[in-house]
C-alpha cells in the first residue's frame, strides 16, 4: 500500500512499481538515490498548487509567529524546498541559488510563469465525483 513518499520512494527504486501520480519530491528523493527516473510531460499538463502562509487576527505570540514567517520566506528556506522537494518558492532569491540547468532538471525555472502555465490547477470535485473517486479509492486500496 502507497500510503505515503517514503514507501513509493522505495517500491520505485525496487522496480516493484514502475510508474505512479505523484508530487515532484519522489523523484527527486530517486535522482539523489541515482535512480533515473522523471515526470511525464504530458500534453494536458501536470497536477499543480499553491499554498500560502497566513497568521490568525487573534494570534496570541504574533512576535513568534512573525519570526516563523520570515524563515519560512528566506532564500535559505526556499532552497530547502527546491533542492530536496522540488517545489517552487515565493522567493525569487531562493531561485538565484540554482542554474537554470539545475532548475529544469527539476522541472522548474527561474521564471515562475513558465511552470504555473504549464500545469493545471487542482480544482474542487462535483460532490458526486468525489464520492465516487472516494468510493473507488477504497476499493482499490482494500485489494492491495
Amino acid at each position: 500500500r502507497m500510503s505515503d513518499s517514503t514507501t513509493l520512494v522505495q517500491a520505485l527504486g525496487t522496480g516493484e512499481v514502475v510508474a505512479a501520480m505523484t508530487w515532484s519530491d519522489v523523484p527527486t528523493a530517486l535522482v539523489a538515490e541515482d535512480i533515473p527516473v522523471k515526470f511525464a510531460d504530458v500534453k494536458e499538463g501536470g497536477l499543480t498548487w499553491v499554498c500560502g502562509l497566513v497568521m490568525a487576527k487573534d494570534a496570541p505570540h504574533p512576535d513568534k509567529a512573525y519570526e516563523l514567517l520570515d524563515v519560512l520566506l528566506s532564500p535559505d528556506s526556499g532552497y530547502f524546498c527546491i533542492a530536496f522537494n522540488a517545489y517552487g518558492h515565493c522567493n525569487a532569491k531562493s531561485f538565484d541559488l540554482f542554474t537554470e540547468e539545475e532548475l529544469n532538471a527539476l522541472s522548474l525555472s527561474k521564471d515562475p510563469t513558465s511552470v504555473l502555465s504549464r500545469g493545471v490547477f487542482l480544482q474542487a470535485q462535483p460532490e458526486e465525483v468525489e464520492q465516487k473517486i472516494n468510493r473507488d479509492w477504497g476499493e482499490l486500496i482494500s485489494e492491495l
